[in-house]
C-alpha cells in the first residue's frame, strides 16, 4: 500500500455516500439516478486502496487511451520519429500493459515499449530494412505490410470466408515471433472493433498459431468498445487456460471494458479481485482507471481523494493523470477547479498534449470565457480532426451567446472544421438568428435554404419572429410570404408576430382584403387574436378612412373583451353612439 494511500481511504470509508460536489445543470441527464451509483460503489468501496494511474479521459462522454509520446527518439540511432509514421496506430493496448514502472509509448506501432515483461522492437529504418529480408522479400516495411493488409480486411468485411481466406494466407507471416505484427493489425483494427475482433478470433481457434497476453488484454478492450461485455469476460476467463499467465494488464484491460460500458460496480469488483491475486498488484494504469470511473460518474470527492492519494504515494502524475482530473472537473461543470488543474501541471512542467486543450477548450465555451478558450484553440489550430468537432460546436454556441462584435465571422471560420455528415440542426437555428439580427438578408435567406434542404424543422419562435423582423424593416412582404409558405410546409413553429407583421405590411400597401385574410388564416392555425391584432386593423383603418370597417372593428374588440383605445372612445361619442350600448 502507498503511505499516502491509507491515510486518504479511511476518509472515504467514513463517508460512503458523498453527494456530487457541484449542483450540475444537467444532472438529471445522467446515466441513471447518482444514488444507484453511491449504492453499487458502498458494496465495492471499503474493499479498494487508492493509487495513481494513466487513464486519458478524451471528452465528457468516451474514453481514449493515446500513447504519450509522437516525437521520442528511436533507441537505436536517435532518429526522430517522422510525423508519418506515426500514423498507423494508436495503440492503446501498450498503456493498458504497462506493470511495475511508468512506460512511455509512441503511436507508432513498432516504437520500443519499455517498462513491461514483453518487449515490442523499436522499428526504424534500420531494422525495416531486416524485417523486409526477414519474411516480406524486400517488398514491403513493416507499416506498409500492416496497412495494406488492413485495407484489404476491411474491403473484405461483412464476408467472414473471405477474410479467413486473407488471414489464412498470411499466417506465416502473422505469427513471427518477436515482432507483434498482429498486435499491429489489431491496432489499426481499432476504429472497427467488431472487425478487428474477428480476426482476433481466427488466431486464437488455431492451433498452430501462439496467442500472447499483448493481444487478449488489446481484444479484451475491443470487446468492452463493442459493447460486449460478454466476450470480454470470456477473452479474460481463457487466458489462464491457455497456458498464459494472467498480468496486470489483462486485469487493466478487463476494467477498460467495464468503464466503456458503465459498469461502475464491476470495475470496483474487479479491481478487488487484482488486489486479492498473489502475482499480481496494481500499476498507474489500474489507479487512474480508478480516477476516470469516479470523475464520469461526477463523485467529485471520491475523485479528490483519489488524486490525494496519489500525491502522497512515490508514483507522480502523468499528463493521463491531469487530463483525467480536467475531465472530471468539466464533467461536474467545476471551471475552477478545472482550470487549477492546468495551472498545476504547468508548475509540474508536465506539457500538456492536444487532449488536453481540446478539454480546456469545452470547458472555457460551457463557461463563456471567451478569451480563454480562444488561447487553448490556438493550440489546436492545424490538429483539428473529426474527433475534434463536438469542440468546434461548442465553440460555436459560446460565441453565439455572448456580445462578442465579431462573433458572426469567428463562427463562420469555425464552420469550415465541421464536415457535412457532423453538421447538427440547431446551427441552422443560430445562423438564421445571428444573420436576422445582423440585417444581412442575403445570407439569412441562404440559411433558411440550408436548413429547409436538411429537413430541418424549427419549433423555437425566436426564429420566425427574427426572419420576419428583418422582412419587415426592409418591407419584404413577398419575400416573408415565400417564407411563411415554405416553412409552414416543412412544420416550423409560426409565431403570432409573424401573422401581425403580415397585416401591418398589406396594409400599409392599402391590400385590406389580404389583411383580412391573414387575420382569418392566424385563426385557422389555431393563434387567437389579441388586442394587438385589433389595433392592427383598427390603425390601418382609420389611416385610409375606411368608417364602416373601423365601426366593424370596435364591435368585435369590445365583443372580444378589450378595452377599447382612447381616441376611438372619442370616435364612438362623436359618429358611433351605438357602440356604447
Amino acid at each position: 500500500m502507498a503511505t499516502g494511500s491509507g491515510k486518504v481511504w479511511k476518509l472515504i470509508l467514513q463517508c460512503p455516500g458523498l453527494q456530487a460536489k457541484s449542483e450540475h445543470p444537467v444532472l438529471s441527464r445522467t446515466r441513471g439516478p447518482i444514488q444507484q451509483v453511491f449504492n453499487c460503489l458502498s458494496t465495492y468501496i471499503h474493499k479498494s486502496v487508492l493509487k495513481p494511474g494513466s487513464l486519458e479521459l478524451h471528452s465528457c462522454n468516451y474514453l481514449r487511451y493515446y500513447t504519450t509520446s509522437v516525437n521520442k527518439k528511436c533507441s537505436a540511432n536517435g532518429r526522430k520519429v517522422s510525423q508519418s509514421s506515426v500514423q498507423t496506430s494508436r495503440s492503446t493496448v501498450e498503456q493498458a500493459l504497462e506493470t511495475q514502472s511508468s512506460v512511455q509509448t509512441s503511436r507508432s506501432t513498432g516504437e520500443q515499449v519499455s517498462g513491461t515483461k514483453h518487449t515490442i522492437q523499436s522499428v526504424d529504418a534500420e531494422q525495416e530494412g531486416k524485417i523486409r529480408l526477414q519474411f516480406l522479400e524486400g517488398h514491403l516495411t513493416y507499416r506498409e505490410y500492416i496497412g495494406k493488409l488492413q485495407n484489404k480486411l476491411i474491403n473484405a468485411w461483412a464476408n467472414a470466408e473471405e477474410i479467413s481466406q486473407i488471414l489464412n494466407q498470411e499466417a506465416s507471416t502473422l505469427n513471427t515471433p518477436g515482432i507483434h505484427i498482429f498486435l499491429g493489425l489489431l491496432n489499426s483494427l481499432e476504429p472497427r472493433p467488431q472487425l478487428a475482433l474477428e480476426v482476433f478470433n481466427w488466431k486464437r481457434t488455431r492451433s498452430d498459431m501462439t496467442t500472447d497476453l499483448h493481444e487478449y488484454s488489446k481484444s479484451i478492450i475491443l470487446a468492452g468498445r463493442a459493447k460486449n461485455v460478454d466476450l470480454a469476460v470470456e477473452l479474460f476467463s481463457e487466458i489462464e487456460s491457455r497456458g498464459i499467465k494472467k498480468e496486470t494488464s489483462a486485469y487493466n484491460a478487463l476494467m477498460i471494458a467495464y468503464v466503456c460500458n458503465g459498469l461502475t460496480p464491476k470495475t470496483l469488483a474487479l479491481f478487488d479481485d487484482l488486489k486479492r491475486d498473489p502475482d499480481c498488484s496494481p500499476t498507474i494504469v489500474t489507479y487512474n482507471i480508478l480516477l476516470s470511473t469516479f470523475g464520469r460518474s461526477m463523485l467529485v470527492e471520491h475523485m479528490e481523494m483519489v488524486n490525494q492519494a496519489i500525491e502522497e504515494s512515490s508514483l507522480p502524475p502523468n499528463i493521463y493523470t491531469y487530463n483525467t482530473l480536467i475531465a472530471g472537473y468539466l464533467t461536474a461543470w467545476m471551471w475552477d477547479e478545472m482550470e487549477k488543474v492546468f495551472r498545476k501541471m504547468e508548475r509540474c512542467f508536465v506539457e500538456p498534449n492536444c487532449s488536453t486543450y481540446s478539454l480546456l477548450v469545452r470547458g472555457y465555451a460551457f463557461s463563456g470565457q471567451l478569451k480563454k478558450m480562444e488561447e487553448a484553440f490556438d493550440h489546436l489550430k492545424g490538429k483539428i480532426y473529426e474527433k475534434d468537432v463536438p469542440i468546434i460546436r461548442a465553440m460555436i454556441h459560446a460565441y453565439f451567446k455572448s456580445t462578442d462584435a465579431e462573433k458572426i465571422t469567428k463562427i463562420e471560420n469555425l464552420l469550415k472544421f465541421i464536415p457535412e455528415n457532423e453538421y447538427r440542426p440547431w446551427i441552422d437555428v443560430i445562423l438564421i438568428v445571428l444573420y436576422a439580427q445582423a440585417d444581412a438578408v442575403e445570407k439569412m435567406e441562404t440559411s433558411i435554404t440550408g436548413a429547409l434542404s436538411r429537413c430541418t424543422m424549427i419549433a423555437t419562435t425566436s426564429v420566425t419572429r427574427s426572419v420576419t423582423t428583418t422582412y419587415f424593416k426592409h418591407d419584404a412582404l413577398d419575400k416573408l410570404e415565400a417564407f411563411v409558405k415554405q416553412t409552414k410546409t416543412a412544420g416550423w413553429k409560426l409565431c403570432r408576430s409573424v401573422y401581425h407583421g403580415r397585416m401591418v405590411m398589406y396594409g400599409f400597401q392599402n391590400r385590406l382584403r389580404d389583411m383580412e385574410n391573414v387575420m382569418e388564416e392566424m385563426k385557422s392555425s389555431g393563434i387567437s387574436p389579441v388586442k394587438k391584432t385589433f389595433l392592427i386593423l383598427y390603425k390601418i383603418y382609420i389611416k385610409f378612412r375606411k368608417e364602416d370597417e373601423v365601426k366593424w372593428t370596435l364591435k368585435r374588440m369590445k365583443n372580444a373583451g378589450f378595452d377599447l383605445p382612447e381616441d376611438s372612445k372619442i370616435l364612438a361619442d362623436e359618429c358611433f353612439a351605438e357602440l356604447l350600448h
